[in-house]
């Protein structure tokens, strides 16, 4: 089968290709700006290199000759923005980027679609178990966008073959705007605070089960705009995640907890000063609650279908922080 990747160069693109080249011929379509590392990263791998422009409808109708499927990753912007600007382009590298590829690939008439949306789509609900059926509650413009996207795939689902994977909090290996790199850049000063009492789960998943889950979702869905969420089983407390993170530094990090109220007004305080003096706050509202809350989620529906969870999570964290550590990021 010849298969199609958009946003290959990316974190997950790239491990997505590895898995993929293995049993398929890879045409990865490139923007002109992609840094050629991670050009030469995919052509190691041995994949067809396609230079090309999103929004060009000629482009993408060349990058689809012969190809069977589509897996597309490409996306972009600064999910945390409140502002017009941000909101413009994430709305331009994320829906109407979405928009564009999958009309080349029905015109193309491409037989699978699989697009990688995300948990945020689903909105921050806490304190509740969420599935593929839960309703959707999006607030922030990153969650509102991102739902978008997977109402593109409603208007298509009869053209196409589409299934759509949403990954909890992606993390590993060229992970280059991944929290777990933040975090350890922190605490490599021994030092670290914790809103609330850490003791409230977080959906992460490490990107090698997100690719393992992919592959299984694309070779064994057969129903169109199939939905599966995809995150680590059993899921971290924020307390597990700062452990897992300072044992795998290697380093005794003094930890402090603060009342998770303190931390939600702040946030608030800072969403309030962002839009005052017009600059998009780390935190916000949103953020904070998820931050100091139970998020829950259930992936019966992948493990139905053949998924099964191989990595231990203080293991994927040690390679995460080894890979980082190789490459002189911390």
């Amino acid at each position: 089968m010849k298969i199609l990747v958009t946003g290959a160069t990316g974190f997950i693109g790239k491990h997505l290709v590895k898995r993929l080249i293995q049993k398929h011929k890879i045409r990865c379509f490139v923007r002109k700006e992609s840094k050629e590392k991670d050009i030469f990263i995919l052509k190691k791998l041995g994949a067809e290199i396609l230079l090309g422009d999103l929004f060009d409808i000629n482009h993408l109708k060349k990058s689809m000759e012969n190809i069977d499927a589509v897996f597309h990753l490409a996306g972009g912007g600064y999910v945390a923005t409140t502002f017009k600007k941000g909101y413009e382009e994430l709305r331009k590298l994320n829906v109407l980027s979405t928009q564009k590829v999958i009309e080349a690939a029905v015109e193309s008439k491409v037989k699978r679609f699989v697009h990688f949306s995300s948990i945020s789509a689903m909105g921050i609900i806490v304190e509740k178990e969420l599935n593929e059926n839960s309703e959707c509650k999006p607030e922030t413009p990153h969650e509102v966008l991102k739902y978008e996207t997977e109402k593109i795939m409603d208007r298509y689902k009869n053209k196409i073959l589409i299934t759509i994977i949403r990954p909890g909090i992606v993390y590993g290996p060229y992970g280059m705007n991944s929290e777990i790199l933040q975090l350890a850049k922190i605490m490599k000063k021994n030092f670290f605070v914790i809103p609330g009492n850490g003791k409230n789960i977080m959906p992460w998943v490490y990107v090698d089960d997100l690719v393992n889950a992919t592959i299984i979702a694309f070779e064994e869905n057969k129903k169109t705009n199939e939905k599966f969420i995809v995150v680590s089983e059993p899921q971290p407390t924020f307390n597990e995640l700062i452990s897992s993170v300072s044992d795998s530094l290697a380093i005794k990090v003094f930890v402090i907890h603060i009342p998770a109220f303190t931390f939600k007004f702040g946030a608030f305080m800072l969403e309030k000063l962002g839009d005052l003096f017009k600059f998009a706050p780390i935190i916000n509202s949103v953020r904070a609650r998820s931050m100091v809350s139970n998020r829950i989620y259930n992936i019966n529906k992948i493990k139905k279908i053949g998924y099964k969870q191989r990595s231990n999570f203080n293991d994927s964290i040690k390679s995460t922080i080894k890979w980082y550590k190789e490459n002189g990021y911390i």
